[in-house]
């Protein structure tokens, strides 16, 4: 890929981004269309695809990065992540909270008396998500995300990883870790992830594989 995000089609020297927010918007259109009628709801379609295409094109050089240095490069910027739990009852539990990775696997250090730490040592199983701040991105519809299913097992605090990990963990948030590590409802959990998928902008999605879900293939669907 280019620098700016040039990159030619082969159905017609223009950029890929905007050859794919442009189908993307002929789609739109065709599906406006055959809704109210042919004509206007294609080409409202087709304006929209082409404002994707020129945003997905410009917005935070999507196009003039590989998707493993966009990935990386997000795993790097993000310190919290979006966390979905499932209580007893079957009722879903959201989150945030700050995170560190240790290779491919994913460290968080949560109170017992939040929602989804108790469904964690019941049921250890978690979807987690990474995903561009609001402010950073052009194309509301495309935020730059990586999400993961993961298998939760919490650290011992008798476990000798337990102090180097939450050491780096201070490392990385700072004091307040510090703090609340004396706190004895506080779990350290390691998330594995077993699936995952990285969304970079629009016809750019990709599922992650892999021992370590370093492998990327691209998905049409996801």
């Amino acid at each position: 890929m280019s620098g700016g995000g040039a990159e030619s089609d082969a159905r017609g020297g223009a950029p890929a981004g905007s050859v794919a927010g442009l189908e993307a918007g002929l789609e739109v259109g065709s599906e406006a269309g055959s809704e109210v009628g042919p004509g206007p709801g294609f080409e409202v379609g087709a304006e929209v695809g082409a404002e994707v295409g020129s945003d997905a094109d410009t917005e935070s050089g999507q196009d003039a990065t590989t998707p493993e240095a966009a990935l990386a490069a997000l795993r790097a910027r993000m310190k919290t992540l979006q966390l979905a739990t499932v209580g007893d009852d079957g009722t879903p539990h959201t989150g945030y909270t700050p995170h560190l990775f240790d290779g491919p696997d994913i460290l968080i250090f949560v109170s017992q008396l939040a929602a989804h730490t108790r469904d964690l040592l019941a049921r250890p199983n978690a979807a987690v998500m990474l995903i561009a701040d609001e402010s950073d991105t052009k194309q509301i519809f495309a935020r730059t995300r990586v999400s993961y299913a993961c298998e939760a097992t919490p650290v011992a605090r008798d476990d000798p990883r337990h102090k180097p990990l939450l050491d780096a963990f201070e490392a990385r948030h700072g004091k307040m870790i510090g703090l609340i590590r004396q706190l004895p409802d506080f779990v350290l959990f390691r998330l594995k992830p077993t699936s995952g998928q990285f969304v970079m902008g629009f016809g750019k999605a990709y599922r992650l594989s892999g021992e370590a879900l370093d492998r990327f293939e691209h998905a049409r669907t996801g």
